[in-house]
């Protein structure tokens, strides 16, 4: 493999080109540049009086399951073909691979009435071998798009190329909002520290809808459990994202390059609550792909108060009878973040990282984005899904706590004799993005680091013998 040359984690090719992709100025309709990087599109809706339903009702929708039963599936795949970047010039010159291969999976949905077109980008790695690559899932966040998130890094991760970033102490640490600081409060230089993976691996961006209420194509959203539909401003749900998550895993399991046996998910924001739905719906009825997801990744989100009550016409969160994948969750707290009833605002505030509210136990919070939407605390998150998973499972004890530098709280439980395991990084003082918390880890490091831990055996998750596959400081 031939020297790359030095990749920045969070301050490479893909600083500027995430800082015009989460703007949506490159190239988009105007009416994206407000929205928030989590955010969907309807204002001021309000929580109507919920509707009430049984808390272990499927998720598949009602005239979905009719066409499956009558022998016409829902989700139908239609091909796979090269893949053309279909952002504005500036920003595909920026940020599309031009190692490896990316194509274009389109698919056909059916939702009651409606037929659309689905899409996803998939990107392999040059070079991978002949051995079946891990697959990770990554979703956006809301008035993204796949195609956008190749400006993350996780396609040189998959080359296992170097990623370099720059990691704070007491004496230049990241101020979140002043950069690099020493004590004094003059500007310093942070020690630089590298990571790469030492396996391959393939990505799967898949997109979510074309918002109706932003009026651009290119802002899009998952149906992630809120009310109302992000982007789409009706209570009800407009198209079923699980079932379309779940279609893309089944296509990938009948291609002999993607491993079945290591399906992985992530998502932040608006793909992160999505993250959340799907990891409740494991072992669902119908959509019996999605139990081959051996891990999830979920950064900035906390669940939807819908799925977490099983109230406007969601399902309550988990299932009866499903057994989790091994979660790793990244969440700020200590900043002040809007939670009212219109957007945008700056008052009142709660607790929280900017755009997602943290709030305590017990507590619901509105969404600060253009959809708004109701969430719990992101404690009742967490202890919804460590009870979920210690009922599945069985808990190996407590949960350890520890530091990673300075602002960084590392929550670690184990399930079922260390098979399992609930990871939470919890930041005070400012939002955790992709790119890294307050500069005290490499996140796209220690997402992989996570996911290639874990694989299935017989259908259930196990930790992998050869643990982590990333080497370096993340």
């Amino acid at each position: 493999m031939s020297t790359p040359a030095i990749r920045f984690s969070p301050l490479s090719r893909y600083s500027v080109a995430l800082a015009c992709l989460v703007a949506m100025a490159c190239g988009t309709s105007e009416a994206v540049v407000s929205r928030d990087a989590g955010g969907d599109a309807s204002a001021d809706m309000g929580r109507d009086a919920p509707r009430e339903m049984e808390p272990d009702v499927p998720a598949l929708d009602a005239l979905a399951m009719d066409d499956a039963a009558a022998g016409d599936p829902p989700f139908r795949f239609l091909e796979e073909r090269a893949g053309v970047c279909p952002l504005a010039d500036a920003l595909c010159d920026a940020i599309w691979p031009t190692e490896g291969t990316v194509t274009e999976w389109t698919s056909e949905e059916r939702f009651g009435e409606v037929t659309r077109e689905r899409t996803a980008w998939l990107y392999r790695p040059p070079d991978a071998g002949d051995a079946p690559l891990p697959l990770v899932v990554y979703l956006h966040g809301g008035t993204g798009n796949g195609a956008g998130l190749m400006a993350l890094p996780f396609d040189e991760l998959a080359r296992g190329e170097s990623l370099f970033w720059r990691q704070g102490d007491a004496a230049c640490r990241f101020t979140y909002l002043d950069g690099f600081r020493d004590p004094e409060g003059a500007r310093c230089t942070a020690p630089v520290r590298s990571y790469r993976s030492t396996e391959p691996f393939a990505l799967l961006f898949p997109e979510g809808i074309p918002s109706v209420t932003s009026g651009a194509d290119l802002a899009r959203h998952w149906e992630d459990g809120r009310s109302p539909s992000p982007g789409q401003g009706t209570l009800e749900e407009t198209r079923d994202a699980v079932g379309f998550l779940a279609h893309l895993i089944a296509e990938s399991a009948t291609r002999g390059d993607l491993d079945p046996s290591r399906v992985y998910v992530a998502g932040a924001s608006n793909g992160g609550m999505m993250t959340q739905r799907l990891a409740c719906a494991l072992g669902e009825p119908g959509r019996e792909a999605l139990a081959q997801v051996s891990a999830v990744v979920i950064s900035v989100a906390a669940l939807p108060a819908n799925l977490y009550d099983g109230t406007d016409g969601r399902p309550r969160c988990p299932r009866s009878g499903i057994e989790p994948p091994a979660m790793y969750f990244q969440k700020g707290r200590g900043f002040p973040t809007p939670d009212c009833a219109r957007f945008p605002c700056d008052a009142p505030v709660a607790d929280g990282d900017g755009r997602m509210p943290f709030g305590a136990p017990g507590s619901m919070h509105r969404v600060f984005s253009p959809d708004g939407g109701f969430v719990r605390s992101f404690e009742d998150t967490r202890d919804l899904f460590d009870g979920a998973l210690a009922s599945a499972f069985g808990a190996d004890g407590p949960a350890v706590l520890d530091a990673i530098g300075l602002f960084t709280e590392r929550s670690i439980r184990s399930y079922a004799g260390g098979r399992l395991e609930l990871r939470v990084l919890v930041t005070e003082g400012g939002a955790p993005p992709t790119g890294g918390a307050r500069a005290e880890f490499a996140s796209p490091g220690r997402q992989w680091a996570f996911l290639s831990r874990f694989h299935r055996v017989d259908g259930r998750v196990e930790a992998r013998r050869q643990g982590s596959s990333v080497r370096g400081t993340f």
